[in-house]
């Protein structure tokens, strides 16, 4: 199969990486974000880790794909990026949207993942609230009417269908709508079912983004799975709980005790 990434260099992108130890643990940001938001957890990690914290194509210095990509293209790159790291095997850590490409790599290639950690992890999809429903019914009609009204006309609806979409939607360049609006179609139902890895499953008791309705779903799917909420805590629940989340991440990877 070919896929749309086969034509994206790993070359391009930018990465950190700290520390030394194996196997190394890659963190994935989410979407609109920057791998310079695990600083947190990488700094304490790092003493006993190899860490290396990629930018997704299309974010915080990594190009944007040339087309528009799916999760199964983000997944194809980060296996040909891995390689280029000559890493055979890892452990990942995934927040929101990095979730996607890792429960998709975990899923085929069982071999090269040693373990997983999700926080707020995209790749359910859940019933819409009827409010959101009429949201994108309203997008999709003004999508479709646009083309066919005179000039005056255009630009006034094509702001109004600019405002119905959410934050990242309105920030994103043209190239990355098409990204954000095909991935989030995306379920990864059957994917998730087939994963075998320990996983720890971290959410936010308040996350709004992806609802702790995702979580539990997900952990019903993956065997053995252990699901953490943590209370006061939103989308950004690693920030917002720093030590509770360092804690249980260093207890799932089996890590030396520090303290």
């Amino acid at each position: 199969m070919t896929f749309q990434s086969d034509a994206y260099s790993p070359a391009l992108l930018h990465f950190l990486a700290r520390g030394s130890g194996e196997p190394p643990l890659v963190m994935l940001h989410g979407w609109g974000s920057a791998p310079e938001v695990f600083a947190g957890l990488m700094a304490p990690l790092s003493q006993q880790r190899r860490i290396l914290a990629p930018a997704l194509p299309g974010f915080a210095g990594s190009p944007e794909p040339d087309s528009r990509w799916g999760t199964r293209d983000y997944a194809e790159f980060l296996l040909r990026w891995l390689e280029r790291q000559d890493i055979e095997r890892t452990d990942l850590l995934r927040h929101s949207f990095g979730g996607r490409a890792a429960i998709a790599v975990a899923a085929d290639h069982p071999e090269r993942v040693s373990s997983l950690t999700l926080i707020g992890s995209a790749g359910l999809v859940l019933p819409r609230s009827l409010k959101i429903w009429l949201r994108g019914m309203q997008a999709r009609a003004l999508k479709a009417l646009v083309p066919l009204l005179r000039e005056g006309w255009r630009q006034p609806l094509s702001a109004w269908r600019e405002r119905l979409g959410s934050s990242d939607w309105r920030a994103a360049s043209p190239t990355m709508k098409g990204v954000l609006s095909r991935v989030i179609s995306e379920d990864l139902f059957a994917e998730i079912r087939r994963l075998t890895q320990p996983t720890l499953l971290l959410w936010g008791e308040n996350d709004m983004v992806v609802p702790v309705a995702a979580a539990r779903k997900m952990q019903s799917l993956i065997a053995g799975s252990r699901l953490e909420i943590l209370s006061g805590a939103g989308h950004y629940c690693f920030l917002d709980r720093p030590g509770e989340t360092l804690a249980l991440v260093w207890e799932h990877l089996g890590l030396k005790k520090a303290w």
